[in-house]
């Protein structure tokens, strides 16, 4: 009834807790068919990081997502991608607008938010 509703917390499922990264790229890549936006973008870049395509997710990160609003837990999947890619400074910068958003993110991104702030 609700179709794709859910997608956004179903790709943090995949790729936090069941690690099956493959059928996250999946779910982004179909949220992309039916709406493209800055955030659906940043939910396929999170995926394709996730499922080790790096190069291919920083190149749909500068084309879609950079300098674009984003909330929360995009924020936090955007700095888990900086700091993959060793950009540190713009990592820190995500968390700490990702940490002002904490009322939208589970204990434990809150949790991993603030021990991201403390390195």
């Amino acid at each position: 009834m609700y179709g794709n509703m859910y997608n956004k917390y179903l790709i943090q499922l995949y790729t936090g807790i069941l690690h099956d990264d493959a059928k996250a790229e999946e779910v982004a890549k179909k949220e992309l068919e039916n709406r493209t936006t800055p955030q659906t973008y940043s939910w396929y870049v999170w995926s394709l990081f996730c499922n080790n395509k790096i190069d291919e997710a920083y190149t749909v990160y500068k084309k879609n997502v950079s300098g674009k609003p984003l909330e929360g837990l995009e924020l936090y999947w955007m700095g888990k991608l900086m700091k993959g890619l060793n950009k540190g400074y713009n990592a820190n910068e995500f968390f700490k607008e990702a940490v002002k958003n904490r009322c939208d993110l589970s204990p434990s991104v809150v949790k991993d938010l603030d021990d991201l702030l403390k390195e």
